[in-house]
């Protein structure tokens, strides 16, 4: 509290967050949330509390608490690039989590258009990762611009030979 720059205290509030997060300690974690005062910072912060959670392994249920928390302060972020930067990341966390389902719900309430495509695109190359071809592939269905859709296609691709999964590889280059 005492940092007066009010960039370097925010870091250290996403970093103090994330610390917690990796920690287990989500509800401290997410108290750092409102800490933060520059919105970008504050959309990091949700991001890092949700990619360090779905690293834990924890019951669907809890997940679901956090997301729905991490929901929460997303809304409380009035400047609207952040406010869906921030819903992107909640995704991308939820695909890390493997709640794909929670994560198409999430980016499919985006009302931007090229973040909507580009959180389906993220959650798209997180299932890849995972080797869920049928999931990675319905993410990009779901994309309504040719453009990104092509792009997610070809990324996940890559993702998919670079670990061996070749016939998977083919399938989304195809």
């Amino acid at each position: 509290d005492n940092i007066e720059k009010d960039h370097w205290r925010d870091q250290t509030y996403r970093e103090i967050a994330k610390t917690l997060a990796s920690e287990g300690r989500y509800d401290d974690a997410i108290s750092f949330i409102d800490k933060v005062g520059n919105p970008d910072t504050k959309a990091m912060t949700i991001r890092g509390i949700g990619m360090a959670a779905a690293e834990h392994g924890i019951s669907a249920d809890d997940y679901n608490t956090l997301f729905q928390a991490l929901h929460s302060k997303a809304a409380g972020i009035e400047h609207p690039p952040s406010h869906a930067i921030a819903r992107t990341y909640i995704a991308m966390a939820q695909a890390f989590a493997n709640d794909d389902n929670g994560a198409w719900k999430t980016a499919g309430s985006m009302d931007n258009d090229a973040l909507r495509n580009k959180a389906y695109g993220e959650t798209a190359e997180i299932q890849a990762e995972r080797g869920k071809y049928e999931q990675a592939m319905q993410s990009i269905k779901q994309i309504n611009s040719e453009s990104f859709k092509n792009k997610a296609f070809s990324i996940t691709s890559k993702i998919f030979a670079d670990d061996g999964h070749y016939d998977h590889a083919l399938g989304a280059a195809e």
